[in-house]
């Protein structure tokens, strides 16, 4: 189910989502250096503090397949149970497939892929 809540405020509740929904390991999508410029790591991060954070920002302004490979390995392998993505469209882009393609078994890259797994239900939160 989508919920969307808008301003500033609400960020007050991000870690009272995580909270209720029992999520402890996030992974944080950002840009490389907009995420800082932009102030939104003083802003977030104290919200945060209290959640082992994965940040992965080293991916192309338009994500390939090896980026979202390397999302899904750093997603896997710190057993993050939901996704923050902060930043534009490129962010925004790559944080969907990872969240899409999280439960597949396979290179995606060899175009086979399975899922044995079913629909994930990972918590994906865009700022």
């Amino acid at each position: 189910m989508q919920k969307v809540l808008t301003g500033t405020s609400q960020l007050s509740t991000l870690a009272n989502y995580l909270q209720s929904n029992e999520v402890h390991r996030v992974l944080l999508l950002t840009g490389k250096h907009s995420y800082t410029a932009s102030s939104a790591d003083s802003i977030l991060e104290p919200d945060l503090s209290g959640f082992q954070v994965s940040k992965f920002y080293d991916f192309s302004n338009n994500p390939k397949i090896e980026d979202v490979t390397k999302g899904i390995q750093i997603f896997r392998r710190n057993e993050c149970q939901a996704i923050i993505a902060v930043g534009g469209g490129s962010v925004l882009d790559m944080a969907k497939l990872i969240k899409a393609y999280q439960d597949f078994e396979s290179d995606l890259a060899s175009g086979v892929m399975r899922n044995d797994v079913g629909p994930c239900d990972t918590p994906l939160i865009a700022l």
